[in-house]
């Protein structure tokens, strides 16, 4: 399967590999490549169900698992999602990015408290990231806990002042803590990006 696809034969790659798991079906690996090659192709919904077969035989993966958590939410399948982050940030708990997906996933979600818990979890794994602190910022603004909102972007504005992500959260904290000035200079800077 791996040689079909990188000479970029991919329907025969995910052929072998579909044949590959009906005399192995609880191999993994194939699983997991399969997988990522339905992903690739834009068949998410077979790849979500594969990678899943993937994560049962592999339940101690942390990539598998953040694997088939991106595909489920890419699919708008939150509550599918949440256990493989949950299991990913208790296999790899220094994992902003997982952090902050459980985070936003228990936002999506309305668990306001678990998702304030897992986006300061995110921020504490990677204090250097902008991202993370964007993420706390938007939530702490929408539950109006606006000192702590203005904390985490400006932590993020300092971080990366140039990303769109921090700059448009900043412009929504902004107008929500009546900093219009700050939040014009924000606007024109978004225009500008």
């Amino acid at each position: 399967g791996e040689c079909l696809w990188q000479l970029a034969r991919h329907a025969a790659a995910i052929a072998t590999w579909q044949k590959n798991l009906v005399a192995h079906p609880s191999d993994s690996q194939t699983h997991a490549k399969l997988g990522a090659a339905l992903s690739h192709q834009g068949k998410h919904a077979e790849a979500l169900a594969s990678y899943e077969q993937a994560t049962t035989g592999a339940p101690g993966d942390p990539s598998l698992a953040l694997e088939t958590a991106r595909i489920a939410l890419s699919l708008s399948k939150i509550d599918q999602a949440v256990p493989h982050l949950e299991r990913v940030v208790k296999l790899t708990p220094n994992d902003p990015e997982a952090w902050q997906m459980l985070g936003q996933s228990y936002r999506a979600k309305n668990l306001t408290d678990l998702a304030l818990n897992a986006l300061q979890r995110a921020v504490q794994a990677a204090p250097h990231l902008s991202k993370p602190h964007a993420a706390l910022a938007r939530l702490l603004n929408e539950i109006n806990k606006l000192p702590d909102a203005l904390t985490a972007i400006s932590d993020a504005l300092a971080i990366d002042p140039d990303s769109f992500e921090v700059i448009s959260t900043a412009c929504d904290v902004f107008i929500k803590a009546n900093r219009l000035t700050q939040a014009i200079t924000a606007a024109r800077k978004m225009i500008r990006l």
